[in-house]
C-alpha cells in the first residue's frame, strides 16, 4: 500500500529500543464494551518487549462534556516520549503535545448517525482536532483509512493500516494441544451465532434470514426494542447472553455451527478472526472491510438482501465441501493478526514518532 496508508510506507525498523517510553492510554469501558480491550491486551506482552510501555485507562467513562474534559487533562499529564490514545477516545488527544501524540481511529461510525450541527461539532471535537493535534495516525482497516481521506483528506498522510491483534482463543483438549471438538447436539437443528447488536450489526436482517433458514440461533448482545419484538414475532429457538466473559464468549464460538456476520458497517470485524481462530465457518458482509479482513475464509452475502444472507448460511451449514474449505482457509487467515506481528507494528510506528518528538 502506499500514499501513506499503510504501515509498508514506513522505513523498515525491526526492534525498537527499550529506552523508549510510551504511555498507551484506553477508554475506561462500559459493560460490554470489550472488544478493542481484549486485542490491545493481547497484544501488550509482546510489545513490552520492543519498548517501555505504560497502560493507563482514563479516569471517566467518555460520557458528557466534565467528564470527557477530565479525560483531556488526565492525558495531558502523562510524561512519555510517546502517548498513544486507543480505542474510542480521540479526543483526548487534544491534550497531548503535538509531535508526542499517536492516534488511533477504530471508525467514523458516530459521523454516519448524525446530521446538521451535531455532526459539525462531534466531526470537530472527536476526529479533525484530534487527526490535527497526532503525528500519526492509525486506523484498522484500508476502508477506514479511506473514509478519513474523503473527510479530512489534509490528515491521510499521517494513517497507517494496523490491524487488531486477535488474542489466540484455542482450547486445547486436556491439555494435548488438539483443537477441541465441537460439542453438538446432532439431533436439532444447527445453530447460528450473532456476535454484537448494534444498529450497523443489521440484526433484523440477520433474524429474518435465520428464519427462511430455520435454524436455532444464539446472539451475544443486548437487543433494542425492536429487534427483540422481531425476535418474538418470528419465533424462532433463541437464546440472548450479554455481558460475557472471554471463556465464555469462547464456549459461544464452540457451541455453535456457524457465525453470522452481516453487518452494514465495521471498522474491522473482530468476531471474523475470532470464529475463524476456533474453526467456525462465517458468513459475513461482501462490503469493505468484512470482505478483506476474512479472506477466503468466508462466505461473502449482501447484507441487505435478507435472500443472499439465507443463502449464504445453507451454504456454510448444510454444503460439506464448501463447509471444510471455509474452516481450513479460515484458521489460515486468522493468523495474519497475530499479537506479535501488530506489536511489532505499532513499535515501528513509535520508534517514527519518537524520533519527530526529537526534531
Amino acid at each position: 500500500m502506499t500514499n501513506g496508508r499503510s504501515e509498508h510506507g514506513e522505513a523498515n525498523v525491526d526492534s525498537c529500543p527499550p529506552s523508549i517510553q510510551v504511555a498507551v492510554v484506553m477508554r475506561r469501558p462500559l459493560p460490554g464494551q470489550v472488544s478493542i480491550e481484549r486485542s490491545f491486551e493481547a497484544m501488550f506482552p509482546p510489545l513490552r518487549e520492543l519498548v517501555r510501555l505504560e497502560v493507563e485507562v482514563a479516569p471517566h467513562h467518555s460520557s458528557g462534556v466534565i467528564a470527557r474534559l477530565r479525560n483531556i487533562l488526565f492525558v495531558a499529564r502523562l510524561d512519555a516520549q510517546v502517548v498513544h490514545v486507543a480505542g474510542d477516545i480521540q479526543y483526548c488527544a487534544i491534550g497531548v503535545r503535538k509531535r508526542r501524540c499517536l492516534l488511533t481511529v477504530l471508525d467514523l461510525a458516530s459521523l454516519h448517525r448524525l446530521s446538521g450541527v451535531r455532526r459539525k461539532v462531534v466531526s470537530a471535537i472527536w476526529y479533525r482536532w484530534p487527526l490535527r493535534q497526532a503525528a500519526r495516525v492509525t486506523v484498522l482497516s484500508e476502508s477506514v483509512s479511506n473514509e478519513i481521506g474523503r473527510e479530512y483528506p489534509a490528515s491521510l498522510k499521517k494513517v497507517a493500516v494496523v490491524p487488531c491483534a486477535v488474542p489466540r482463543l484455542n482450547i486445547d483438549r486436556e491439555g494435548t494441544g488438539e483443537q477441541a471438538e465441537i460439542d453438538r447436539d446432532e439431533a436439532h437443528s444447527p445453530t447460528v451465532l450473532i456476535v454484537g447488536t448494534a444498529p450497523n450489526k443489521n440484526v433484523a436482517a440477520m433474524l429474518r434470514a435465520i428464519s427462511d433458514v430455520g435454524v436455532r440461533v444464539r446472539i451475544v448482545g443486548k437487543l433494542s426494542e425492536s429487534d427483540a419484538a422481531l425476535l418474538r414475532s418470528l419465533e424462532l429457538d433463541a437464546t440472548v447472553v450479554s455481558d460475557l466473559t472471554d471463556s465464555e464468549i469462547v464456549n459461544e464460538y464452540l457451541g455453535t455451527d456457524a457465525l453470522l456476520f452481516a453487518s452494514t458497517y465495521e471498522g474491522f470485524g473482530l468476531p471474523i478472526v475470532e470464529a475463524q481462530q476456533l474453526g467456525l465457518p462465517v458468513v459475513t458482509s461482501r462490503r469493505a472491510p468484512m470482505d478483506s479482513i476474512a479472506g477466503t475464509g468466508a462466505v461473502l452475502v449482501d447484507p441487505d438482501d435478507v435472500a443472499s444472507i439465507a443463502e449464504g448460511l445453507r451454504l456454510a451449514l448444510y454444503d460439506e465441501d464448501e463447509r471444510l474449505r471455509l474452516v481450513a482457509e479460515g484458521r489460515k487467515n486468522a493468523q495474519r493478526y497475530s499479537p506479535a506481528n501488530v506489536a511489532q507494528q505499532y513499535a515501528n510506528l513509535y520508534r517514527a514518532v519518537a524520533a519527530r518528538s526529537r526534531v
